[in-house]
């Protein structure tokens, strides 16, 4: 079975912060490469104890109390095809508030994600890039429970589209989306937009992002009062979670240094100028990421494996063993041909065996004598007459 169908299942990583207002991806940039699998685990601690109100003033929380979370999300990227990759994650969270009758925690895997993202065009003054992805939750919010949240508990479908220019030392971005979410949640605008600097292995920049309420909760009015006195008991009263027609606007800083090779460390920091129903905390965050190029791998598997009688072949490629050379250019094409082999030399065949020396001097002697013979013969004959 070929790697690429063992890394199907997997799907890849679209990583999002608490805000879910940044699709975060293993990565700050997303690349396309076939065939690339790509690992990341990140870590992100938040910690409020105040809330933008519903007219964006800030309010400390009441009796000194205080939320903070700590999410691990774990995630696989892994590019499919050339513009495109699929990803998944898995969040692990925990959570702690406290509030003047309990402190009280929660640590659990409050959902997964799942979700692809493609290059739509390049080769322009910027790239574009869109994204879509799925949050499950694994954990539901119950009015009876006695925890701290560490989600909002419904599904969610994301839409993003992107462009960005990274061609030059200066980069920008900007990325804008929906987010729907069910149970009669109120629908989000996502939206961002950044600057860096891209400094050999090394990159910075800062960024706006948030998201808005578009569309209301179906708690809006009446029974808001019931949401707000449930955030009250089991949150600490922060509003991170659960709260009705939130919004928020970050400043953000962000880092991501090269390590080694296909190896990447990333850092942020965010904190909200603007908000309404939500928390006002600070956000720090990491992640690392560790890319595999799957493809490479199994070409070098399939040479090793190729047999002796294969070795003729011009390549494994099926690209480059279906190429045809174009000879209709008008080009006398036995200019390209090689010369011709050489004649191979005869051997011509011995009919009889070579005379030893000894057998050459018996051969001369006799022929000397024959004529000596000859010629005393002669001598005779003259005195004869």
């Amino acid at each position: 079975m070929r790697l690429r169908q063992l890394v199907l299942p997997l799907y890849v990583l679209l990583l999002l912060d608490s805000t879910l207002s940044e699709a975060l991806s293993l990565t700050k940039f997303k690349d396309y490469h076939q065939g690339r699998l790509e690992f990341g685990a990140g870590f992100d601690y938040m910690s409020s104890t105040s809330n933008f109100d519903s007219s964006s003033a800030i309010r400390n929380l009441t009796s000194g109390a205080s939320y903070q979370i700590i999410k691990t999300p774990l995630g696989l990227r892994y590019g499919y095809g050339e513009k495109w990759n699929l990803s998944s994650e898995l969040m692990i969270s925990t959570s702690q508030s406290k509030n003047v009758d309990a402190t009280r925690n929660n640590s659990s895997i409050p959902e997964i994600h799942i979700g692809a993202d493609a290059l739509l065009s390049s080769g322009g003054i910027f790239n574009t890039i869109g994204e879509v992805g799925l949050i499950f939750p694994l954990e539901n919010i119950k009015m009876s429970q006695d925890s701290s949240l560490n989600t909002e508990g419904v599904p969610q479908v994301i839409g993003l589209l992107g462009i960005e220019n990274r061609k030059n030392k200066f980069i920008w971005y900007g990325q804008s989306g929906f987010n729907y979410r069910m149970e009669g949640r109120s629908g989000l605008l996502l939206y961002q937009l950044g600057a860096g600097m891209k400094l050999n292995r090394f990159s910075f920049g800062g960024e706006v992002g948030g998201f808005h309420s578009v569309m209301d909760d179906s708690d809006k009015g009446s029974a808001e009062t019931k949401r707000n006195a449930f955030i009250q008991r089991v949150n600490g009263g922060s509003n991170s979670f659960y709260s009705v027609n939130p919004a928020v606007a970050e400043f953000r800083l962000w880092s991501e240094h090269d390590l080694a090779g296909r190896i990447k460390l990333g850092f942020k920091i965010a904190y909200p100028f603007y908000g309404l129903s939500y928390s006002n905390g600070l956000t720090l965050g990491t992640v690392l990421s560790i890319a595999f190029d799957l493809t490479e791998t199994q070409k070098a598997i399939h040479r090793l494996s190729v047999p002796i009688n294969e070795g003729a072949r011009l390549s494994t490629d099926q690209k480059v063993e279906d190429f045809n050379e174009e000879v209709e250019d008008g080009v006398d094409q036995e200019m390209f041909q090689p010369p011709p082999p050489p004649p191979r030399p005869v051997r011509l065949k011995r009919s009889e065996p070579i005379p030893s020396s000894r057998d050459v001097r018996t051969q001369l002697d006799d022929t000397e004598m024959s004529i000596q013979l000859k010629a005393a013969a002669k001598k005779k004959k003259k005195k004869r007459k």
